[in-house]
């Protein structure tokens, strides 16, 4: 099996200035690992639940 054998939806993001409670909520509401930072609509990095974990935020 191949990557390209998997189907990918479009990825979730987030604004860089977004409150991380903005991001707790999506993380929960789209049951997801990962989500996308961006910033005037281009990516600039990534935001992985354990980075929450880590913070004690979750």
């Amino acid at each position: 099996m191949k990557m390209a054998d998997f189907e990918y939806k479009e990825p979730i993001s987030i604004a860089s200035n977004a409150l991380l409670n903005e991001a707790n909520q999506l993380f929960k509401d789209k049951k997801v690992d990962n989500l996308l930072v961006t910033e005037d609509g281009q990516p600039i990095g990534m935001l992985d639940i354990q980075d929450m974990t880590k913070l004690d935020l979750i």
